[in-house]
């Protein structure tokens, strides 16, 4: 079950941190006081991961206003299974350009936009983890009547060599063209 952290799970996730080698620990930030003081200024975004009872996993999750930012990033050793990661370090240091056209003075409003708003609206907060079912259900919804549209309309892509394949790697910029070599 994954649940949004508080500091009760603190001695627990603490724990974890101290069984993982390499894992910086901070004496300020990561004490129980930093910790607790990073999780009022950050409301419901850390999670933790109980498997059995206990503390298997856990994210401290904050933002400075623009920036989402994730930090101890943590399993427990007896979960952590192979994977296959494409490091976003490599779009990193290597990035694609983008071009956007000329921005258009005025145009619709957008209500829904996290943007700079002169305390003339309440804020728009925007959030990945609902920890109430119908919530969660109603945002999935949402979210893929939205993904339908997208897909209907901005779709592009360039399949290679796919006709047969067993796995299918979708990629970007440099990471795609590592893929097709």
């Amino acid at each position: 079950m994954i649940r949004a952290m508080t500091i009760e799970d603190y001695d627990e996730v603490r724990s974890l941190w101290m069984t993982i080698k390499g894992f910086g620990i901070r004496s300020v930030d990561d004490s129980r006081e930093g910790v607790e003081a990073f999780l009022k200024r950050n409301p419901g975004l850390s999670v933790v991961a109980v498997e059995d009872g206990r503390v298997a996993g856990s994210i401290l999750c904050g933002h400075d206003g623009r920036r989402g930012c994730l930090y101890h990033v943590c399993v427990a050793e007896k979960y952590r299974m192979p994977a296959l990661l494409l490091s976003d370090g490599l779009l990193g240091q290597m990035m694609e350009p983008v071009s956007f056209p000329d921005p258009v003075e005025g145009g619709a409003e957008k209500p829904w936009a996290a943007c700079g708003h002169q305390n003339k609206r309440p804020h728009n907060i925007i959030n990945s983890l609902y920890l109430k079912a119908d919530e969660l259900e109603r945002t999935v919804v949402e979210r893929f009547a939205r993904y339908a549209q997208i897909e209907a309309k901005e779709q592009r892509c360039q399949q290679y060599l796919c006709d047969d394949a067993d796995y299918i790697l979708v990629a970007f910029g440099a990471t795609s063209r590592v893929s097709q070599s």
